[in-house]
């Protein structure tokens, strides 16, 4: 009898234990570092994969490269929803993080120079295709190696405020009631248009010119 309620007890404790470790399996976030663009040398990647991540686990990069190369991503940052959604199943992801990096000279007045290394990082939540966090770098040096380094050194600082969104991400996943709703989009042609009383098409009454600001225009960072 003591037998039986012994290995009933230890049943028991390995069910639960078990149940525990499916738990903080599903409770954490599967991150894809994608390469920068323009970052040549992989020092920015490199830089960000060595970063403590808490309560995400990061995909190997060279399988993040396959899946990159395997979806035809171009590296634009100018994704429409349906494309950053796409991209976030091939990476087999729940947020993945994508960025620009650049490194030019500027002249300044009386013949002299500086090196400037501007850095765009964007966290994009794979399920929806959204924008969860974007953060910009600019830094300058007298040396395009002073300039390089420095913005490396100011990446820990830009993923310590990237990474909310990773917290944000498990509220959500913990509560359904909370979770995005991706509101879907009528695609009318002048097919449609023309078989409507009238036949007319419509005309634009007036166009908004979006304006950037001075960070985005910097690093060539557009939106559709």
């Amino acid at each position: 009898m003591w037998r039986a309620s012994g290995l009933r007890r230890f049943l028991l404790l390995l069910l639960t234990l078990t149940g525990m470790a499916v738990s903080a399996a599903a409770a954490v976030a599967r991150l894809a570092i994608v390469d920068p663009a323009g970052d040549e040398r992989g020092d920015a990647a490199a830089t960000l994969r060595r970063l403590a991540i808490p309560d995400a686990e990061l995909i190997d990069p060279e399988l993040t490269r396959l899946a990159v190369a395997g979806s035809g991503y171009d590296g634009s940052l100018n994704l429409s929803l349906a494309k950053a959604r796409d991209l976030g199943q091939s990476l087999g992801c729940d947020l993945y993080l994508l960025g620009k990096v650049i490194e030019t000279r500027r002249q300044l007045g009386g013949g002299r120079e500086i090196w400037q290394a501007i850095a765009g990082l964007f966290l994009v939540e794979s399920r929806s295709g959204r924008l969860a966090r974007f953060e910009y770098l600019e830094v300058d040096g007298m040396t395009a190696a002073e300039a390089h380094d420095a913005m490396l050194a100011r990446l820990p600082a830009a993923w310590s405020r990237l990474s909310p969104a990773i917290a944000e991400w498990h509220r959500q996943a913990d509560d359904p009631s909370d979770s995005l709703t991706v509101i879907p989009v009528a695609i009318i042609t002048d097919e449609d248009l023309s078989a409507l009383p009238g036949g007319e098409l419509p005309v634009v009454a007036r166009r908004v010119k979006p304006v950037y600001t001075l960070q985005a225009a910097s690093a060539g960072i557009v939106g559709t």
